[in-house]
């Protein structure tokens, strides 16, 4: 009788053990899903703050037509996200569904935005006799 409650014991307690280890293991990685999607979506504001100084500056030039590259080699993980101009705003799409909307700067009231692209490798144009910006 008394083996048969020390292999009960045994039994239990390595049950529980497990119920522990798998209980802890689901909260981090919960949380680990949680900090990635906060990590992504402010990467993703942040780009799209940088993009839009980029274009402020290519507007502002006085040229009739300028165009400016955008190279994001060290950020891989951004060849899968998706960034379209539209007429007030540039928005941001990761393949998870989040997505950043950036306005930029009340330019949508006067200037036409046209493209979606890929965000690893951009190309903006400004043609200021039509005052229109693209994305190629």
């Amino acid at each position: 009788m008394k083996s048969q409650t020390l292999l009960l014991q045994f039994l239990l307690f390595f049950i529980i053990g497990l119920t522990i280890l798998s209980m802890l293991g689901n909260f981090f990685s919960i949380h680990t899903a949680k900090s990635e999607e906060y990590l992504e979506e402010d990467s993703m504001k942040a780009v799209s703050s940088l993009i839009s100084t980029y274009i402020l500056n290519l507007i502002s030039l006085n040229a009739n037509s300028s165009n400016i590259t955008l190279y994001f080699s060290n950020f891989s993980r951004l060849k899968d996200f998706e960034i379209s101009l539209k007429k007030e705003e540039i928005v941001i799409r990761s393949p998870k569904g989040i997505f950043v909307e950036s306005p930029i700067h009340k330019l949508g009231e006067s200037t036409d935005f046209e493209g979606t692209k890929n965000l690893l490798f951009l190309t903006f144009t400004y043609d200021k006799e039509k005052n229109k910006l693209e994305i190629r």
